[in-house]
């Protein structure tokens, strides 16, 4: 085997092995292998070949890790398992389409070998490809490095910079160790010196407590109906499922919070109004205010296809949260036109969720 197939060959196992340094597997020491494999087969690659190496190790990745979609299209969908299959690969090409531009950027602009590229280059690409990822077409933050990480030390970077300063950390590590691998001595002690920085300071920020406790206990229960997927949205469940949430919020009595799950009454909040009415009544009188997951038509919408999925707190005077980061293929379909066409054709479901504005205040409920 020549040197450019055993590169592709690894990229494809490394991507391969990356959904096992997450949940459920949590197998985080596996993320800055994997990635450090992908930098090892970017060093000196031309622009070209970086794209393609990025490319085959993206598809490698979300292929394994983003399987779901078919799950949901094809079982809870209703889909043909050809549509299904064609949606679940079309959304792996476009998530590996930005690992492939990292490495072109990389390699066309800079260099990809030595201490400075594996430490600093390489790993502000990628987490810049990652960010643009979770922003673009509402964000798809799916296998982001840093949520490998959860049950290791760089957890601690999460209160300080959130998710992309943990895929920094990760990243930062798997350059630490090509250099250890590769680099000269100096790089090899700069290196360690990188590692040991990212990874002790992430376990002293673990330590530090960076919110204090109020005097007074919020007292919050968890409604959870438990509904199957593929009756939830059938209309003769609807009656069950409102007078279960209704007396799941009963048994809750003395909450301050009793909050029920995203979608939890799926359908328009125009329709139950007179329930919810009576929902908020109820927990006012034990003492509670419910948070709760459920549809609206989008403002000015032209047809029913065009809904939010909202969050609703039962004050007083209602307050509403609209969801902002959707999922494709689960609230929205990035598909042409001619697709959707078919869909409707094949009585498929075609809605797409309108996100949120960018600045929705805050909820004001229980004092809070």
């Amino acid at each position: 085997m020549n040197r450019v197939r055993a590169h592709y060959l690894l990229a494809v196992v490394a991507g391969a092995a990356l959904p096992l340094a997450f949940a459920p597997f949590h197998q985080f020491w596996l993320a800055p292998l994997s990635f450090a494999a992908l930098f090892y087969v970017w060093r000196d690659a031309a622009p070209r070949r970086a794209t393609a190496l990025g490319f085959v190790y993206g598809c490698a990745s979300f292929g394994f890790g983003t399987y779901w979609t078919f799950i949901a299209v094809r079982v809870f969908g209703g889909a043909p398992i050809a549509l299904a299959l064609f949606l679940m690969v079309g959304l792996t090409l476009v998530l590996a389409g930005f690992v492939a531009l990292a490495g072109f950027v990389a390699a066309r602009w800079f260099r990809t070998t030595g201490a400075v590229a594996w430490l600093v280059t390489l790993p502000a690409a990628f987490v810049l490809a990652e960010w643009l990822r979770g922003w673009l077409f509402t964000g798809f933050g799916w296998l982001a490095a840093g949520y490998s990480q959860t049950d290791s030390w760089l957890m601690g970077y999460a209160p300080l910079g959130g998710i992309l300063a943990m895929s920094v950390a990760v990243l930062v590590t798997s350059g630490a160790l090509l250099a250890l691998a590769l680099g000269t001595t100096r790089e090899r002690a700069a290196a360690a010196i990188a590692a040991a920085a990212v990874w002790l300071g992430g376990l002293a920020a673990r330590g530090v407590e960076h919110t204090q406790p109020k005097d007074a206990a919020l007292d919050v229960a968890l409604a959870q109906g438990n509904i199957a997927q593929d009756v939830k949205y059938l209309p003769e469940q609807l009656p069950g499922m409102m007078t279960l949430y209704a007396e799941l919020t009963r048994q809750s009595a003395g909450a301050d919070l009793v909050i029920w799950p995203e979608a939890a009454i799926p359908t328009y909040i125009d329709y139950v109004e007179s329930y919810l009415a009576g929902v908020r009544r109820s927990a006012a009188e034990q003492g509670s205010t419910v948070l709760l997951g459920i549809l609206r038509p989008a403002p000015g919408a032209e047809s029913i296809e065009e809904f939010q999925n909202i969050l609703v707190a039962l004050t007083e005077e209602p307050q509403v949260y609209v969801k902002r980061h959707l999922v494709p293929f689960g609230e929205f379909y990035p598909v042409p036109e001619f697709i959707r066409d078919w869909m409707r054709l094949m009585n498929l479901p075609t809605g797409d969720a309108i996100p949120g504005d960018p600045d929705q205040p805050p909820f004001e409920v229980v004092g809070e």
